[in-house]
């Protein structure tokens, strides 16, 4: 069935198998008929068009970019509402301060 090689000096082991089993990848694939196996295909690679041929940024990028903003903005416009109420309500009821307005 296969063969243990052993080289004594480097005690290294190599298998040597039957010689329908001794074809790499590419040698099946091509007994096969199939095509060449792409070992560089990325799955998320994004094919939308650029805005300009010689600006790096796709439409997708585009999109994501006014989302994020949209949603950045949001963010930021309750947090400010957030910061008001506690300095005008939440401050002056505690008694850790006292308005401008009120003196």
């Amino acid at each position: 069935m296969f063969t243990i090689i052993y080289f004594p000096l480097s005690r290294l082991r190599l298998l040597s198998l039957e010689k329908e089993f001794d074809m790499g990848e590419a040698k099946r694939r091509k007994n096969l008929g199939l095509p060449p196996k792409n070992k560089f295909k990325n799955p998320n690679k994004d094919n939308s068009p650029r805005l300009f041929e010689w600006l790096p940024i796709t439409e997708n990028q585009k999109d994501n970019f006014i989302k994020v903003s949209i949603k950045g903005g949001w963010i930021g416009i309750g947090l400010l509402i957030l910061l008001w109420v506690v300095v005008r309500f939440i401050g002056p009821a505690l008694g850790l301060w006292t308005p401008a307005d009120s003196l």
